[in-house]
């Protein structure tokens, strides 16, 4: 999930259990410094993916973070989370949650524009795959796309329970990308 340089900083100087730096942090109580860097790394990465149209990869990239809910259960743990993150992290997460919300659209709309729905063509051409497995393929992308709609009103709700620690325009913006995938 890590850049190159964030992988091989790791590598040289945590990998080994209880390193020099994370007792250091340890005793001078900076133990979260340490958490925020490693966070603020994974997040460069999931931007670059995002930045080059790896939707696909880069969500993966933010879902695995935990920082957004996957379920409805989630959204107050994750409202918590945000709340505990530090101010460096709470800063860019307006930015981290829009992007979110354009992955999700992305995939979305890929998925929406490979398997229409009934009686409409496929963009890319149907294939020889056979009429059961086209549609069985279709149920199946069905499936993912109300998940991926779901997840976005999930983050919705989460966004909007920050009342505006996100800053700017997110709430609305990430209203108005969920509401084109519909």
């Amino acid at each position: 999930l890590l850049t190159p340089a964030a992988s091989f900083a790791c590598a040289q100087h945590l990998k080994h259990g209880r390193t020099h730096v994370v007792e250091s942090l340890e005793r001078e109580d900076n133990l979260k410094a340490g958490q925020t860097f490693e966070l603020l790394m994974n997040l460069t990465a999931f931007f670059d993916k995002f930045r080059a149209g790896d939707f696909g990869g880069s969500w993966t990239i933010l879902d695995s973070l935990g920082l957004l809910p996957k379920t409805a259960g989630e959204v107050s743990n994750c409202e918590q989370l945000f709340f505990t993150l530090d101010k460096v992290a709470r800063d860019i997460m307006g930015r981290v949650v829009v992007a979110g919300m354009e992955c999700l659209f992305n995939l979305h709309a890929s998925l929406k524009q490979s398997h229409p729905r009934p009686g409409q063509q496929p963009a890319q051409g149907g294939g020889g795959g056979g009429q059961a497995l086209q549609e069985q393929a279709g149920v199946d992308a069905d499936k993912a796309m109300r998940d991926i709609r779901e997840r976005g009103k999930l983050i919705v709700t989460y966004a909007g329970l920050l009342h505006g620690s996100l800053g700017g325009e997110v709430n609305k913006l990430i209203a108005k990308i969920e509401a084109y995938m519909m």
